[in-house]
């Protein structure tokens, strides 16, 4: 047809997979400078995250998180026991995540320092695919909206 080869369709498929592929790259490509410590800088690319994730908290613990005991996690029946175990460490999860990122706010407003934790969480949000930064959009349009 038209004097193409035959297998043009794969050679054209073929084309589109790596003009996507390399825009993806492009996408999650993160310069050095972005690495770096530059208070606004990071203010500018993780202020937003650290707000957002302040408002989540706010409203996990406006809302009471439940206090699982000991007797709980060793309930009797199997299911019960599984739910109260998921429960627990999800919610010693939110803590520590909660941790890095008032660790994080801290160093983005100057009152606290610089560790290799905060760095490794820094470093984390920076890189993170932009999806996620998308996700994190969404969330903040539905607490303005709240």
């Amino acid at each position: 047809l038209f004097g193409l080869p035959i297998n043009i369709d794969r050679a054209v498929q073929r084309y589109n997979t790596l003009q996507i592929v390399g825009s993806l790259k492009q996408l999650m490509a993160v310069s050095a400078e972005d690495i770096k410590f530059d208070k606004e800088r990071w203010s500018q690319l993780l202020g937003p995250l650290t707000k957002i994730w302040k408002q989540l908290y706010k409203q996990l613990s406006d809302g009471g998180i439940p206090q699982i005991k000991q007797h709980h996690l060793a309930a009797d029946d199997p299911v019960e026991s599984f739910i109260y175990a998921e429960a627990y460490e999800t919610f010693k999860m939110v803590e520590k995540i909660d941790e890095s990122m008032e660790g994080l706010n801290k160093v983005i407003f100057g009152t606290g320092l610089l560790t290799n934790d905060v760095m490794s969480v820094s470093y984390t949000h920076l890189t993170l695919p932009t999806i996620y930064s998308v996700q994190i959009s969404v969330v903040a349009v539905s607490l303005k909206k709240k």
